[in-house]
């Protein structure tokens, strides 16, 4: 009887596994980089692709430099940042890869540089649900992504995009680094009747085994 409960036990601790998870971060900083359609950033099995757009749909270059990180470039006299002159600029970031046995990321922070006065307004799209509405605003240069959207809303299974907004057309800032964590599609729990059931098939065959022994 010992036995048969530790085989239970072992069966609802296997069943019961939810969420693979580490950090993951993403240092968009590097050597200049005055345009380019996409680029491409990998960390320890995840890769990200980036691309640009205005708000009308059009394809823009994607910009970096050492110390600011990510931005955008329209044409030659653009301000080589995000930013929401004219039609506001966004920057896609795609998921291209993820480990095997990882099924989604989850957005914990983004870091803004070169923003304006430490207030950064700025819209966000995960999976082609729009979390905050027309504008957001943060007001220092790391936003933790949890004080305003719940775990499920930052999961991302395949892109999102964040774009500069803002009415007066003065918004632009740069996408220094971005955290991450790993998310593993919990493994379905069995309802008790199941647990039930797979424990009496269990008993029956031992009743069984013993009978034989016996004859």
């Amino acid at each position: 009887m010992k036995r048969m409960f530790l085989i239970l036990s072992g069966v609802a601790l296997v069943f019961g596994l939810t969420v693979n998870a580490h950090a993951l971060m993403f240092d968009f900083t590097g050597s200049l980089e005055t345009g380019t359609s996409s680029m491409v950033f990998s960390e320890s099995g995840v890769e990200l692709t980036v691309t640009a757009e205005r708000q009308t749909g059009d394809s823009i270059l994607v910009t970096r430099n050492l110390t600011g990180g990510l931005g955008a470039l329209t044409d030659s006299v653009d301000d080589p940042l995000l930013d929401s002159v004219g039609p506001n600029e966004r920057l896609i970031f795609t998921i291209t890869q993820l480990p095997v046995g990882i099924d989604a990321l989850i957005l914990e922070s983004i870091y803004f540089n070169a923003y304006n006065a430490g207030n950064e307004d700025f819209g966000i799209i995960i999976d082609g649900v729009d979390m905050l509405g027309n504008e957001f605003s943060s007001p220092t240069d790391l936003w933790n992504v949890a004080n305003d959207l719940t775990m499920e809303q930052r999961t991302i299974n395949s892109f999102f995009s964040i774009r500069a907004t803002d009415a007066g057309g003065e918004e632009n800032f740069r996408i220094g680094s971005m955290e991450f964590t790993l998310y593993t599609e919990p493994a379905p729990v069995p309802e008790p009747s199941t647990l039930l059931l797979l424990g009496a098939g269990l008993t029956g065959l031992a009743v069984f085994r013993k009978f034989k022994k016996s004859a």
